[in-house]
């Protein structure tokens, strides 16, 4: 798929509903005044940890909210649980600012960052969202069970719209959020962001190996119950 791709033959990609969903949400919260909160979860681990492919393609989601936010004159707000996290996202915002023509738009409390601890991140995440009424709030990369009901409770009382993303399981996000990015929905709308088409073609790639995985399940069962050998599965 990676060799395909750099021949100009890019990756099919199904319509990911939670990702078209990101200009409403932000373009409401410019309609409305009020600002943007986003957060890419605690997870239990920061960038040092195996969490970091999830905070990453969280970030770089980021990239693309912040980029729409000041175009739209719209703050960003930006709710951080490790501190390794802080230059990358001011970075993320400097940069969106100053791409979307506005050099000035970053502002230093645009990031509040609290301890590396579960509950103190999620009790920062979900007051800062009523507290500074803000009107989209999301909640996509290392998102754990709790962050997925606590961050987005604020949202519901500020009357935000929500939209989740998790590599993982979504089952504590969708109750919550009015759109929901999963498996490998994430990061590919972080490497689409980021034009990493070897990425998107890595990821895409391992759905065939999902599939050949299913057809050798069915094709076993099959032998299997007719009596037939499958020695060939344990080779």
């Amino acid at each position: 798929m990676m060799w395909r791709a750099s021949k100009g033959i890019a990756p099919h990609v199904r319509h990911i509903a939670a990702f078209d969903a990101f200009d409403n949400a932000i373009g409401r919260a410019s309609e409305m005044g009020r600002p943007v909160h986003f957060t890419t979860g605690y997870g239990g681990g920061g960038l040092y940890t195996r969490m970091s492919m999830d905070h990453m393609a969280g970030l770089s989601i980021l990239s693309y909210v912040a980029k729409k936010s000041a175009e739209m004159e719209t703050k960003v707000i930006v709710t951080l649980a490790f501190a390794e996290m802080i230059p990358i996202a001011e970075d993320i915002i400097r940069n969106a600012g100053i791409a979307a023509g506005k050099p000035d738009y970053y502002q230093v409390d645009m990031i509040r960052y609290t301890v590396d601890n579960s509950e103190a991140y999620d009790a920062l995440a979900m007051s800062v969202i009523p507290e500074e009424k803000c009107a989209a709030n999301f909640v996509i990369g290392a998102v754990d069970s709790l962050n997925a009901i606590v961050v987005p409770m604020g949202g519901i009382i500020a009357g935000a719209i929500n939209i989740g993303g998790v590599r993982g399981s979504p089952a504590a996000l969708i109750p919550y959020c009015d759109f929901v990015m999963f498996g490998e929905e994430m990061p590919v709308a972080g490497a689409m962001i980021a034009e990493d088409i070897d990425s998107v073609s890595s990821i895409v790639s391992s759905d065939y190996a999902k599939l050949l995985t299913i057809i050798i399940i069915i094709v076993g069962s099959v032998m299997a119950t007719l009596g037939l050998s499958t020695a060939w599965i344990n080779w």
